[in-house]
């Protein structure tokens, strides 16, 4: 599964744009505005030293924006390692800057690309919790409880909601288990887990999705689908030279008895 979002490169050149600069800022910003147009152009190289032109002053309005941009330069190069490396550096710096949503979503697909399933939705699971933004968080919530639907077991799915500590995240990540538990067929499990949202979140958004749920209206794509089993046999085609099998004449017709009676 690949993330795909409106809120990418355009975004940061956004921001790029609207900074204020001063005549002795004016130069990073060039250095940004060029690194992205190389990046744009797919000349990865020259965009990387524009950026790490900017990382090494002092000025950490733009080191950020810079080390963003430099981390989506190396993700697109396959450079998987040394982009984990400076995205998470983004989200170390400080829990109030507005580049962290970026990071994380970029992290999130660096990892899905991967299959570490879970270190992509811890990733995404921190977007859901801090942003400000209801763009990043329908898709980080989206892309989260594909996740957890398609690709973890119900253990990591505990450990995911114990790393929860915004409220509100709680009844998202119960409604989503208990998704996950429906379409493995574990139909009790997973009233549990949506009693628990009906219970204990009456004023969530996930609340009237949760009594549907709880009610049986589960969507077709969550139910298990009626399997089929299809059994081959290899039957000789004579007991003797010029001889028909009888062997093979009775147990096909045994096979047929058996379809018919308990089926």
């Amino acid at each position: 599964m690949k993330i795909r979002r409106t809120v990418i490169i355009i975004f940061v050149a956004i921001l790029i744009s609207g900074f204020c600069y001063s005549q002795q800022e004016q130069p990073m910003g060039e250095l940004l505005k060029e690194g992205l147009s190389l990046f744009k152009a797919g000349e990865y190289s020259g965009a990387i030293e524009k950026f790490d032109l900017v990382i090494k002053t002092e000025n950490s309005k733009e080191i950020i924006p810079a080390k963003l941009l430099k981390g989506k330069v190396l993700k697109k190069s396959g450079k998987r390692e040394e982009a984990k490396t400076i995205l998470s550096d983004i989200l170390k710096i400080s829990e109030n800057n507005e580049y962290r949503d970026e990071a994380s979503i970029d992290l999130a697909e660096l990892y899905l690309s991967e299959k570490q399933y879970y270190e992509a939705a811890l990733e995404l699971l921190r977007v859901v919790e801090e942003t400000k933004s209801q763009e990043y968080l329908v898709d980080a919530q989206g892309y989260l409880e594909n996740i957890i639907i398609d690709h973890l077991e119900p253990d990591n799915v505990d450990s995911l909601t114990a790393k929860a500590i915004n409220e509100r995240t709680y009844p998202f990540l119960l409604l989503a288990f208990g998704k996950k538990l429906d379409s493995m067929g574990e139909t009790k499990r997973a009233k549990d887990k949506y009693f628990k949202v009906i219970e204990r979140y009456p004023e969530s958004a996930e609340h009237k999705y949760a009594v549907k749920y709880y009610a049986g209206e589960v969507p077709d794509s969550l139910k298990i689908k009626e399997q089929v089993c299809v059994v081959g046999v290899i039957l000789p085609l004579k007991d003797g030279e010029d001889i028909g099998s009888v062997t093979a004449r009775e147990i096909l017709e045994g096979i047929k008895y058996a379809t018919d009676e308990y089926n």
